[in-house]
């Protein structure tokens, strides 16, 4: 199986980089069609190039990563055409992002359209949408009246090199102490149980 990394996507995003390292370990074939540049138009020029060369070999899916919205119109014209999948990473709304959680835009604005019509254009376009909890995908199916069977669920994982069972004996709780310390990023939109 041959599955084509698709989009403006982040190589260092933790959820990408995973992703990727996981359809390897999988044996699937990955093919990146890959560009940063800023200009949607001459970006969308670069991926569909880069698709085509990718195509002569043939590929069995489209997977749009982390943050694509803006890249999933042209997947979806490029998987219809092939008559290839395309899977989309929501991970996030960017309605609910910059409207409902940073507040950046009145929920009533033309921004908050654009951010709305942007997550419901990617998601119904998509032929499955991939999210990391079950909450994300009952907002998504209500926000943007997407039917549920489109959903898949993929949990955020961790970096097997970075992350690893040890064969260090287990420490009982109510016996020692343990000091924890987490470094990385967290936002209001993430909850910590």
């Amino acid at each position: 199986m041959r599955i084509c990394m698709f989009g403006a996507y982040q190589h260092d995003d933790e959820r990408n980089r995973i992703f990727f390292k996981a359809l390897q370990s999988a044996d699937l074939a990955c093919v990146e069609c890959h560009s940063r540049l800023p200009s949607t138009s001459r970006r969308y020029r670069q991926l569909y190039q880069r698709y085509q060369e990718v195509a002569q070999d043939g590929v069995d899916a489209i997977y749009v990563g982390k943050i694509g919205h803006g890249d999933v119109p042209l997947a979806w014209a490029l998987g219809r055409r092939y008559g290839v999948p395309v899977f989309f990473d929501a991970f996030v709304s960017m309605f609910d992002t910059y409207v409902n959680d940073r507040q950046r835009h009145g929920r009533y604005s033309a921004k908050a359209l654009y951010y709305y019509l942007l997550d419901y254009q990617a998601a119904h376009l998509a032929q499955h949408v991939v999210l990391d909890t079950t909450a994300h995908i009952d907002y998504f199916a209500r926000t943007f009246h997407v039917n549920r069977h489109k959903f898949r669920l993929l949990p955020i994982g961790a970096d097997d090199t970075v992350f690893f069972r040890s064969k260090i004996r287990r420490l009982r709780w109510w016996t020692r102490r343990c000091r924890c310390c987490s470094l990385g990023r967290t936002f209001r939109c993430t909850a910590w149980t």
